[in-house]
């Protein structure tokens, strides 16, 4: 499909979520967002999230 974003990753931050969809809406072009986005405890290891279209 098309303009289809997915998000994967993890991460600490609540707000690292709440910025990262709206800022792949900003992009001309996007019909589609999948938020495939895990979030850890803060001393647990992670993933730097990452955006694929």
């Amino acid at each position: 499909m098309e303009n289809v974003v997915t998000l994967e990753g993890r991460g600490h931050l609540w707000r690292e979520r709440q910025n990262a969809e709206p800022a792949v809406w900003s992009v001309r072009g996007v019909t589609r967002v999948e938020d495939h986005l895990c979030w850890r405890e803060f001393n647990s290891p992670s993933t730097p999230a990452s955006i694929t279209t």
